[in-house]
C-alpha cells in the first residue's frame, strides 16, 4: 500500500516520514503526476530507509543478515547485537561463534552413550591424567 497523495518537492525529502523513502515516479502518460516525486512504505523489516527492499533499510527493526533485514536469525547462525553471522560449515546444529570449537555438540542420551562407550575403549594412559 503506497502511501501518495499529491507531488512532494524534491528539495524536501524530510516530508517524508520515518518510515518513507522519497521516489520519483517514471514518467507515463498513464498517471497524472508521471515524473513527480512520492513518498513510498519502506519494507516492513526496515526502521528507516532509502528504496522499498529490505536491503534498503536505514536501520532494521529485528535483525541484519547478509546485508538484508529480516525478522529473525536462520537456522546454524549466531548473533551480535542485532546482526546474524554464519556458524563455522563443520557446525550441524547450531554454534555460538564464528570457530569450529563454538559448534553446538550433542547432547541426546544415544550421543552421550556413544562418548562414554569410546572413552572406556581408550587405553588407560589416555583417559587418566
Amino acid at each position: 500500500v503506497e502511501n501518495v497523495i499529491a507531488p512532494i518537492s524534491p528539495s524536501s525529502p524530510s516530508a517524508c516520514e520515518k518510515h518513507e523513502f522519497l521516489v520519483r515516479e517514471a514518467a507515463t502518460s498513464a498517471q497524472p503526476y508521471a515524473g513527480d516525486y512520492f513518498c513510498k512504505r519502506c519494507h516492513s523489516e526496515c526502521d528507516g530507509c532509502h528504496g522499498a527492499s529490505a536491503h534498503d533499510c536505514d536501520q532494521c527493526i529485528n535483525v541484519l543478515y547478509k546485508g538484508e533485514c529480516i525478522s529473525s536469525c536462520p537456522s546454524l547462525t549466531y548473533t551480535v547485537n542485532t546482526t546474524c553471522f554464519d556458524c563455522d560449515r563443520n557446525c550441524t546444529l547450531g554454534c555460538t561463534g564464528a570457530k569450529a570449537e563454538d559448534c553446538t555438540l550433542p547432547t541426546t542420551p544415544i550421543q552421550q552413550a556413544t562418548t562414554r562407550s569410546t572413552q572406556a575403549t581408550l587405553p588407560a594412559s589416555t583417559t587418566q591424567r
